[in-house]
């Protein structure tokens, strides 16, 4: 149900992800991953074409693997790093 929902709203495929672990730490996003643009989902490889609803063909996901291969970047001055660092302490 919430496959069919989610496919019906967005207009592409729920990402469902078959990983053979016993912990799921190494894709758990943090808080201090999340501030520092870091995303910690499984591989689009890791994705179970079987739980697909739209073919690729008709889906609009295609474009998430170029998402897993480049990030971002952003230039920051001093005083934004010392705000980061200062940031970073607080959550730890």
């Amino acid at each position: 149900m919430i496959r069919k929902v989610y496919t019906s709203l967005l207009k592409k495929n729920l990402p469902i992800f078959g990983i053979q672990s016993n912990n799921l730490t190494e894709y758990t996003t943090t808080d201090k991953d999340a501030f520092l643009g870091i995303s910690r989902m499984p591989l689009r490889k890791f994705r179970l074409r079987e739980e697909r609803i739209l073919t690729d063909e008709s889906s609009s996901d295609d474009d998430e693997e170029d998402k897993e291969l480049f990030n971002t970047f952003a230039l920051i001055d001093d005083d934004e790093v010392k705000g980061i660092e200062d940031y970073l302490k607080k959550i730890q």
